[in-house]
């Protein structure tokens, strides 16, 4: 795990063990600021802030794939989601290819809004 906060890569643990999340109020920014700042003497309590799953694709790939690039532009699910594959890909060894995978056949309830009817049957096709 901290390899993975030092090298800012996500961790999988979350998605392994059930977790309880405590309590600590509301998101405050200006707690957050002196929370993250090692100088700042007076952190109050705040929840954590908001970590988004962002999907990026090159401008090279956008304007060659703009049918793909318009898919993944639609690509969205809960951190929690993405830890529960993480933690699949660590527990098996898994390459991010074969967790990929293993998201579209478990996921099935997730994926198929991110694409157009096509694409989506044909994809279906093939892990089922």
């Amino acid at each position: 795990m901290a390899s993975a906060v030092e090298n800012g890569e996500p961790t999988s643990l979350i998605g392994k063990y059930d977790m309880t999340q405590v309590d600590l109020g509301p998101f405050d920014e200006e707690a957050w600021a002196c929370t993250v700042d090692a100088t700042c003497e007076d952190a109050g309590m705040t929840a954590y802030a908001s970590t988004p799953v962002i999907t990026v694709v090159t401008t090279t790939f956008g304007e060659d794939h703009p049918e793909r690039a318009a898919s993944l532009s639609k690509l969205t699910f809960a951190n929690a989601r993405m830890s529960e594959v993480l933690a699949w890909q660590k527990d098996n060894s898994a390459t991010a290819e074969a967790a990929a995978v293993h998201f579209l056949t478990a996921c099935p309830d997730v994926w198929p809004a991110w694409l157009d009817d096509a694409v989506r049957g044909n994809l279906a096709g093939l892990i089922d």
